[in-house]
């Protein structure tokens, strides 16, 4: 049996990579894409708005029906809008980002949409039902395919601001 080819062993060096883009002027000098710091700025308050900064009212209350359920969970898609729309104007401002004004804010209605939709906890319910995931639900696994979705719709907007 003959050995594998000589070049299909050959790791690449990811230094050179890195040297080709700065070359190319697709990286700046420090390596890190500012393309990517959208996302991290987006992705950064998902936690704070989803855990420390969401009341138990909103908690138990946001997939409630009526008035109260709606209710609750507007306000904790707003808090969620808030908190990243602040996150993202620090950004902005201090990596000195140029951002169109109207893809921010459609991303932002986007990200407050989708939370309060997903938040319902039908769509989740329904994914699972279609999906035959009956046993992965019973032991839990709603929270992982909400979380799923929730990062899935911010990957979105992450993208509609690293298009700009």
């Amino acid at each position: 049996m003959r050995p594998p080819a000589r070049h299909a062993c050959r790791r690449r060096d990811p230094r050179r990579d890195l040297r080709r883009l700065r070359r190319r002027r697709r990286l700046p000098p420090h390596g890190h894409p500012v393309g990517a710091a959208p996302r991290h700025l987006r992705v950064a308050p998902r936690c704070p708005s989803d855990y420390p900064l969401q009341t138990d009212h909103q908690a138990k209350h946001k997939a409630g029906p009526g008035a109260c359920g709606w209710k609750a969970n507007a306000a904790h898609a707003a808090t969620h809008v808030t908190v990243t729309a602040l996150v993202l104007a620090a950004g902005i401002a201090v990596l000195g980002m140029d951002v169109d004004l109207a893809t921010v804010v459609g991303a932002l209605l986007w990200i407050g949409a989708t939370h309060a939709v997903i938040d319902r906890r039908w769509p989740v319910a329904r994914w699972m039902s279609f999906a035959r995931q009956p046993k992965f639900a019973e032991h839990g696994g709603a929270a992982h395919v909400d979380q799923t979705a929730h990062v899935t719709a911010l990957a979105v907007a992450a993208l509609a601001l690293a298009a700009i």
